[in-house]
């Protein structure tokens, strides 16, 4: 390194000074008000981690849009604009010194679609090339460019594994010189790397920022911690189709943590959930199982933990309806799977738990016929199949769903008591318990 360009990295001179000196003049002291974005990117050097594909590209790029905009980050309003203040006019720089040309395009055409309010900033430069980071090229080049750009308050490096080919050394001196570089000229640079929470690198940085995205793909937690910025954990969203972060609503917080959404996530449920929305009724689990062509015991099984998880909610009449808690997030959830938009459901039947119209009810004395129904809420044992005949009672048991043995049939001559025909056992038929035989 050598002396003729260490006034590019060298400290602020500031003389010794007592502390009443320094509280009557602040000219040294870095204030809330110079960060480029209040409470979450300070003045001095910044790491942005997570999981590979998490968003940090995204993020990084919303972070230099607002700061190139003026606009409070994440579409804050209120006393939450004011706690990120994001101060008007200045530039952002952001080197993608992994990214190709056509990335680049791409995520240009994210930040500049018609939904995005900011439109096409023109404060916020990109590139994806740069010099050796040594005193007489990559970081003179910085310099030069900071001369020429005074406002810029933000430099993202994207990312480590690039930023280290340009560089002769271990990470400790890199993170030394740019951080020294930042602290000379008044900025922000974003360092990104793939890496879990726990990283050794967060002790050579003054903030560290980390991106864990959840199980639904549009919501990510980004947890802010550092010498500059009070720790904190900020639960955003972020449609897919688009570079648009902003903070999660209290009605999706709530869901998130009541349906426990690193859990319930599988394409059967998914499956479940697009059919209800699409047809926009309560469903049985047989009419459920009928359209999409599932056995009927695996529909009832994952009906009943959707509804442990509270993804599903069941009526009193045995239907099945989506829980108010996840509707905040359904959109989101649907989203998972983009199979689920082309798939074709079979004609949906009819309610087979519907009640009966008044004048359909049946009669508990009809006689027109020899066959009796039975309807019957407890199961009963099977033995063998019995084939139906014109004196054949037909047992209806909803929580089989299963054709049981022939129970005797009272009939036409004593409605009460009537005749009794045999069929498989040899007992009479105690009427006031269809259920218990007594022998003759």
């Amino acid at each position: 390194m050598s002396e003729a360009h260490d006034d590019l990295i060298a400290r602020p001179y500031m003389p010794i000074s007592t502390l009443q000196e320094l509280d009557q003049d602040t000219s040294h002291v870095l204030t809330e008000g110079i960060a480029p974005i209040a409470n979450l990117i300070p003045i001095g050097l910044s790491l942005l981690t997570g999981e590979e594909f998490s968003g940090k590209t995204s993020l990084a790029l919303q972070l230099g849009l607002h700061i190139a905009t003026g606009t409070p980050p994440f579409e804050a309003t209120g006393a939450l604009a004011r706690h990120f203040d994001t101060p008007f006019g200045n530039k952002a720089l952001y080197l993608a010194l992994g990214s190709s040309a056509l990335h680049i395009h791409t995520l240009q055409n994210r930040l500049s679609t018609p939904s995005s309010p900011t439109g096409k900033p023109n404060r916020l430069l990109v590139k994806n090339t740069w010099a050796h980071l040594n005193m007489e090229n990559g970081l003179q080049h910085l310099h030069d460019h900071l001369l020429g750009a005074p406002n810029t308050r933000l430099i993202v490096l994207d990312d480590l594994p690039s930023l280290r080919r340009l560089f002769r050394g271990n990470d400790r001196d890199l993170f030394f010189i740019l951080r020294r570089f930042a602290e000379q000229h008044n900025i922000a640079i974003l360092i990104m790397q793939t890496a879990k929470r726990s990283t050794s690198l967060s002790a050579l940085v003054d903030t560290h920022l980390h991106l864990k995205r959840l199980s639904i793909d549009s919501y990510a937690r980004l947890e802010v911690s550092g010498r500059y910025t009070r720790a904190a954990t900020h639960l955003l969203y972020c449609p897919s189709d688009r570079i648009q972060y902003r903070f999660a609503t209290m009605r999706e917080r709530v869901a998130l943590e009541t349906i426990s959404a690193h859990k319930i996530i599988s394409t059967e449920r998914l499956l479940i959930l697009h059919l209800m929305r699409d047809c926009a009724l309560n469903l049985t689990p047989k009419q459920i199982a009928t359209v999409l062509d599932l056995d009927y015991d695996c529909v009832r099984h994952i009906l009943s933990k959707m509804v442990r998880a509270n993804l599903l909610l069941l009526t009193q009449r045995g239907h099945y309806a989506i829980h108010p808690f996840i509707q905040p997030l359904l959109d989101a959830i649907l989203d998972q799977d983009t199979f689920l938009t082309s798939f074709i459901y079979a004609p949906i039947p009819e309610d087979d738990l519907a009640d009966p119209l008044p004048d359909e009810a049946p009669s508990p004395h009809d006689t027109s016929s020899n066959s009796a129904t039975v309807h019957n809420p407890h199961p009963t044992p099977t033995n063998s199949a019995s084939p139906h005949t014109p004196n054949s009672a037909t047992v209806h048991n909803p929580s089989t769903q299963t054709h049981q043995p022939t129970l005797p049939v009272v009939g036409p001559e004593h409605p009460e008591r009537g005749n009794v025909h045999h069929h498989q056992r040899n007992d009479h038929f105690d009427p006031h318990n269809p259920y218990r035989s007594q022998s003759a």
